[in-house]
């Protein structure tokens, strides 16, 4: 993803789409399947718990994660298939997905839609059972190897 291109579109014209490149997402985000529609926020943008956001990381690349927490200026962030939460300053958010379109059948995902919502919150209240998992296969890896 060439970031600064992405950058310029979002400032010139306010949205754009753009293919997802990794799996940080995935199951409702696959790499090169599904596209994102993407909406630039400003300072008076509403950001909710389970938005899906794309922020400029400390490495000057940009992501998408999902809001599981906001605490005044800091928003936590982590993948629907990832553990590790990560910190963002708001200032860091560049845009807002407002949709998801699966490039192979042409379905588009709204994400105001009730069963897009439903998965947004059964994902976060499961991140739990995900580091549970993540535990117990790096130990079982261990008694393996």
């Amino acid at each position: 993803m060439n970031d600064k291109y992405n950058d310029k579109l979002i400032e010139d014209f306010g949205k754009f789409i753009s293919v997802a490149i990794n799996d940080s997402m995935y199951p409702i985000i696959e790499s090169g399947i599904h596209s994102v529609k993407l909406v630039k926020i400003n300072n008076d943008t509403l950001l909710k718990k389970r938005d899906i956001v794309l922020y400029e990381g400390n490495d000057e690349n940009v992501d998408l994660k999902r809001i599981i927490r906001i605490r005044k200026n800091n928003l936590y962030l982590c993948g629907d298939n990832e553990t590790k939460i990560i910190k963002v300053e708001r200032s860091k958010v560049l845009a807002i997905c407002i949709g998801i379109l699966n490039n192979n059948t042409l379905e588009y995902i709204d994400v105001t839609n009730e069963e897009y919502n439903k998965y947004s919150k059964h994902i976060i209240h499961n991140r739990i059972i995900r580091i549970i998992k993540n535990v117990f296969n790096r130990k079982n890896k261990r008694k393996i190897g």
